[in-house]
């Protein structure tokens, strides 16, 4: 049974959806590069009119699978390339993270999500050591949510 974690960037939202400040895609982006080390795979959900983010990940993956609708889904593996797009060109034109949700997976197990364009992510079983790292590199105004599995009930709701 590990600890979990679910970080929480400063974000803004208007109609257009949820932006994190341009100041977080660092700390995420130092969080992500520490958890893709073990990256075997990624699923990375779009909506279906970010058709230059679907794209753009499609282009540097070498066997990608693509199942349309919205959100569109991507599968790849993890690659170097894949890596370079998501952590040094992972900026759209507006300054916003260019995916909705990036699952690293491990195992055919998902072990790391950034979500809702990196304004929020999930890091399951966490050891002592990655807690430290992640609570140092998100920074004061990033709000962390820890907790263990016998802290959620059956329904998934965080218990008192």
């Amino acid at each position: 049974m590990g600890i979990h974690l679910r970080i929480q960037f400063p974000h803004e939202m208007d109609g257009e959806g949820i932006h994190p400040y341009l100041e977080n895609y660092g700390a995420l982006r130092k969080i992500m590069e520490r958890f893709m080390e073990n990256c075997e795979s990624l699923e990375v959900h779009c909506w279906e009119d970010e058709t230059d983010a679907i794209r753009e990940l499609a282009a540097v993956s070498d066997q990608v699978d693509v199942d349309g609708g919205n959100p569109t889904i991507i599968r790849t593996k993890c690659t170097p390339e894949v890596k370079d797009l998501l952590l040094n060109r992972g900026l759209n034109e507006k300054n916003q993270y260019k995916w909705f949700t990036v699952f690293f997976k491990r195992g055919g197990e998902i072990y790391f999500s950034a979500e809702h364009w990196g304004s929020s992510a999930y890091i399951p079983n966490v050891g002592e050591e990655d807690i430290k790292f992640i609570r140092a590199a998100a920074g004061k105004d990033a709000d962390i949510f820890q907790y263990r599995d016998e802290d959620v009930d059956r329904a998934g709701e965080v218990l008192d």
